[in-house]
């Protein structure tokens, strides 16, 4: 019970039984007498117990350090999939720089226009991430425009410009960029987009399967358009 609460009814009682005593006293009866007494008794003890918990102080709390807080182990996010594309001018040299600097921030136009991200942008290479419900599908299409941009502006100005193009899907994270990069790396001027099967798998068949790359403990089959396929199917 808390102290102000038991202060207010040993009062009550004290009140009580001085009444009882002065009544008693009054009538000439000892019953009435010891009654009083007894609450008195009662009254007294339940000051005392008021007092003495009144001037309790409160349990200190265990302090929490700091260094508890940050071990505090929490569940690790689910990291979800996307695609990522890495495009690469390759022959620069060939066309005006003016020319080069107008289709490199096309080729950033056109991963805005398919809900992509510019996660790096150097010299004449690009790296985008695409995360949306059917970003295979995004990574591939953008793929598509970019070879159609380089390849109609080279024909237009009359330059020999080529573009290197790979994607790749997976969890997101720092090896899907890697895994890119190997699939780009074996792109030519003839087959200059290939998709890896991870990424081709999202597009149902729509991409035909070109070879299979290895390396030291690692291995990948690569797909790339057919050849008629002008456009993806559902873009």
């Amino acid at each position: 019970m808390p102290a102000p609460k038991a202060a207010r009814i040993a009062a009550i009682l004290t009140l009580l039984c001085a009444a009882g005593v002065i009544a008693s006293a009054a009538g000439g009866s000892t019953r009435f007498a010891l009654a009083g007494g007894v609450a008195a008794l009662i009254g007294a003890v339940a000051i005392l117990v008021a007092l003495s918990g009144s001037g309790q102080e409160p349990l200190p709390q265990p302090a929490v350090e700091a260094s508890e807080i940050a071990h505090v182990e929490r569940a690790p996010r689910k990291r979800s999939e996307g695609s990522v594309l890495l495009a690469t001018l390759r022959n620069p040299g060939n066309g005006p720089e003016r020319v080069v600097g107008d289709l490199q921030r096309v080729l950033a136009g056109i991963v805005a226009d398919e809900r992509g991200a510019i996660d790096r942008a150097e010299g004449e290479s690009l790296v985008a991430s695409f995360s949306r419900t059917d970003h295979a599908g995004a990574a591939v299409h953008a793929a598509q425009r970019m070879l159609s941009n380089v390849d109609a502006v080279s024909r237009r100005l009359g330059h020999d410009l080529k573009i290197a193009i790979g994607v790749h899907s997976g969890l997101r994270g720092a090896d899907m960029v890697e895994v890119a990069a190997r699939v780009q790396a074996a792109a030519t001027d003839t087959v200059p987009v290939l998709v890896s099967a991870a990424a081709a798998h999202h597009l149902q068949g729509a991409l035909e399967r070109v070879d299979t790359l290895a390396g030291e403990g690692w291995s990948l089959d690569v797909f790339t358009f057919p050849p008629a396929q002008k456009r993806l199917p559902g873009f």
